[in-house]
This record gives structure tokens, sequence and C-alpha cells, in this order.
């Protein structure tokens, strides 16, 4: 059985233990005594929530798109249900494109993102282009989402009748693209990575002490709840570790490592994504990126990222809602046309 990634190893885990530990304590303890105070002086939801709702959408008055082939939009870890919403409902309005989103989960299709309403083949509007896939879990590892995609990517084909879908692999979902494409599939025509963390984020091994912290008796509990994150988020955690300055991360090293066999199978790349907020960088110092992935970690290869410059909603989750990242999949995708 492979070994679950850990952060705190080796000779010097007790040091770190002795460092690390105690400060997460009081960190934590803090949070508890804030958040305590906000409720009790009523400003804690609006303010200290981590899961706010969406803002109001600023892509209805852009231009309208005309989808070429089946797009398909590919969920990161713990991706907010949602996410997708300001997009899709710009893509969908007005019945075009299919009049509305179909979500596919295991090769089938359903009305809902808990794919609970399943929708029988014969039942999916023969112009419908706008996909959303859905994984068994929102923490689902890249190594086992990407054979999940290929059965997704396999039934849109057999159901559109086009060979290949246009793919907006987000944030981790990029990541599980990109192991598909590794894994020989060939159903990619051009293919966004937006907020993908190539290089992998700091944040998570970060989190990953934490869990460890949590694991040696360090009560961690209020810092692990802001995501929240647990035990069943380590082997995705793990993936997105960042690939130097630490703990090795074996499986994004290994990935990166064929990257160009894996651009091949596409038609085109473009990365895009943000550098405008303080991000948790190497060795805690502060870096420019969308406040969950520096701006430096979404280059791979000879890719150059696109950063977005309008200065709304380039925090890591709601880069779908800002309006140059739709102008972008727009001209990427040739849905102007």
């Amino acid at each position: 059985m492979e070994e679950k990634p850990r952060f705190i190893t080796g000779l010097g885990s007790k040091v770190l233990m002795a460092l690390c530990g105690p400060l997460a304590v009081v960190l934590s303890k803090a949070g508890e005594g804030l958040e305590h105070l906000g409720q009790k002086m009523g400003w804690w939801e609006s303010l200290g929530a981590i899961k706010k709702p969406l803002p109001p959408t600023l892509l209805k008055d852009l231009p309208d798109s005309r989808i070429q082939r089946p797009v398909v939009l590919v969920p990161g870890w713990q991706t907010p249900e949602d996410r997708f919403d300001h997009l899709a409902e710009k893509l969908t309005a007005n019945g075009q494109n299919g009049g509305r989103v179909y979500y596919v989960r295991d090769g089938e299709f359903f009305a809902d993102l808990d794919c609970q309403e399943r929708i029988l083949t014969s039942q999916v509007r023969s112009d419908g282009k706008v996909f959303v896939a859905v994984f068994p879990s929102v923490n689902t590892p890249p190594n086992l989402s990407a054979p999940e995609l290929a059965r997704d990517l396999k039934a849109i084909a057999a159901l559109t009748g086009s060979p290949k879908a246009d793919v907006v692999g987000y944030s981790m979902g990029g990541l599980a693209t990109r192991t598909y494409l590794d894994q020989g599939g060939d159903q990619v025509g051009k293919f966004m990575m937006l907020g993908t963390p190539n290089r992998g984020s700091a944040l998570a091994r970060s989190s990953l002490g934490l869990l460890d912290l949590a694991g040696r008796g360090w009560d961690t509990n209020w810092l692990l709840s802001r995501k929240p994150i647990t035990e069943a988020d380590r082997d995705a955690l793990g993936w997105l570790r960042p690939v130097t300055g630490g703990p090795a991360n074996p499986q994004l090293a290994d990935l990166n490592s064929r990257w160009e066999s894996q651009k091949a199978r596409s038609e085109a790349v473009r990365l895009v994504g943000s550098h405008s907020r303080p991000t948790l960088g190497r060795y805690f110092i502060p870096v420019l990126g969308d406040g969950t992935v520096p701006g430096n970690s979404l280059q791979i290869g000879d890719e150059k990222p696109h950063f977005l410059k309008d200065r709304h909603h380039r925090n890591h989750g709601l880069l779908f809602s800002n309006p140059q990242t739709y102008l972008e999949m727009r001209d990427f995708f040739g849905w102007g046309q």
C-alpha cells in the first residue's frame, strides 16, 4: 500500500513539532476566540465565514458565445457547488448552446450537480454543448479522477458525435485532465487550465502539516475547519504540494516530466490565472497569486500564463466569474465565430 504523504517526517519531526505545534495551537485557540466574539457581536457570518455566496454576475452584458463543440468543465479540490454558475448561466442563457448544463458522472448524464436526477441520452438536447464533470467526491485525487474523466469524455463523444471536447480544467481539475492525457487520453480538443497549480501550492503543504500535528495530539481543529480539511483530503493534498522547497512531491514531479507528451495529445493549451493577491509561498513568504495558488505555479514547460488584469474576482474561488476569464475562453475556444 502506498504511504500517504506527510509533512512532518524524518529526524527533524520532533524539532518541527516543538516549533510548529505550540504555534498552531495558539493560532487555533485565538481563531476560536475571535469566532466566538464575532458570533456574539453579529459580524462573523458576513466577515468571518469561509463559504460565501457568489457575488452578482458580471458576465451578463458581455458578448454571447456560440460554442462550436462540447466544452467540459472539470472541477478541482473541494470546488464549491456554485463556482461554475455564472459561466454556465452566461453560456446557456436564452436557450443558446443547448439551454442548460449537463452533469456527467461515470459516463451518465444528470440534471443536477448532486447527480440525483438522471437524464437519459435520448433526453439530452441535440445542441447540448455545456457539460460539467462530477467525480466521486470533492477530494478525489487526479490518479483516480482521470479514469472517471475518460468515461465522461467517451460518453459525451457518443452522445454528441464530436470525437473531441474542449476542456477547462479548474485548479486540481487541470492536473486531473493532464493525468488523463498522460494515460493516453485522446479526446481533448483545446485545453485551458484555470488556476491550476502545475508546480504545487504551499497551502497544501501547510494543510498536511496541520493534519500531521493533529494526528500527534496537537489541537489544530479550528485551523483545519477553515476549509474544512480532514484525513480524507490527504491524498489530494499530496498531489498539490509544491515540487520544490520541502518534502518531495513525486506524483506531480513525475507528471511534469512528461508535459510535452501530454500537450501533444491536445490541440492547443492556454494557462489562465491571477497574480494579484498575497499568496502563501515558499518558507511562508508571501508571493503574488490568487490567494491559493501562486502565479509562478501556473507555468508548465514553455507555456506562459495569461494573467487576469480585470480587477474583479481574481481570487481563486471566483476565477470562473471574472469577465476576462470568459473573454479568454471565448477567444481561445473560438466561441465568437
